[in-house]
C-alpha cells in the first residue's frame, strides 16, 4: 500500500486505484490495526472509509473481508447510539408484527425515516417526520401488495 499521512487518505487512494481497475494490494497498514491485531475504531470518517474501501474488494482478500465484517456492526452500533429517538416511535410497525403479516414487502422502514429527515431535517418537524415514515410505509405496503397480487388482463 501506499505510504501516507493517514488512514483515511490511503483508503481513498486505494478506492480510486480499485475502481479505474488497478489491482492496488490492500496491505496492512499499521493504521488500520491497533497493537492486538484488531482493527482500530478511532474515528467515523477512518471507519466509513475502511467500509467503502471493502466494497472493492476481490475474492480471497481476507483482509478486505475482514474490514466489511468490522466496519458493518460497528456503524449499526453508532447509528442506533445517534438515532433520533422519534425514530423509536416507529416500532408501531414491530409491534404490529407487520413483517410476518406481509412476508412479500420490503424491509425499507429506515430508508423511508431517513426520508423523512431529508424533508424535514428540523428538529421541530419530529411529528412530521413520524406522520410521513407512517404514511409512506402504508404507502409501500400498498404498493407492494398490489406488486405481489396483481393479475395482468
Amino acid at each position: 500500500m501506499l505510504k501516507t499521512s493517514s488512514s483515511v487518505e490511503s483508503r481513498v487512494i486505494f478506492k480510486v486505484f480499485r475502481f479505474h481497475g488497478y489491482n492496488l494490494s490492500s496491505g496492512k497498514g499499521s493504521l488500520t490495526y491497533d497493537e492486538n491485531g484488531k482493527f482500530k475504531a478511532s474515528d467515523i470518517k477512518g471507519i466509513i472509509s475502511l467500509l467503502e474501501a471493502a466494497q472493492f474488494r476481490i475474492n480471497g482478500e481476507a483482509f478486505l473481508d475482514e474490514a466489511l465484517s468490522f466496519t458493518k456492526p460497528e456503524l449499526q452500533s453508532i447509528a442506533s447510539q445517534s438515532i433520533d429517538p422519534h425514530l423509536l416511535n416507529t416500532l408501531w410497525w414491530k409491534e404490529e408484527n407487520m413483517a410476518s403479516k406481509f412476508p412479500y414487502m420490503r424491509h425499507i422502514l429506515v430508508e423511508v425515516y431517513l426520508r423523512a429527515v431529508g424533508y424535514y431535517f428540523e428538529p421541530r418537524y419530529a411529528r412530521a417526520r413520524y406522520m410521513y415514515t407512517k404514511l409512506a410505509m402504508m404507502w409501500e405496503l400498498m404498493d407492494d401488495t398490489n406488486d405481489a397480487y396483481a393479475t395482468f388482463e
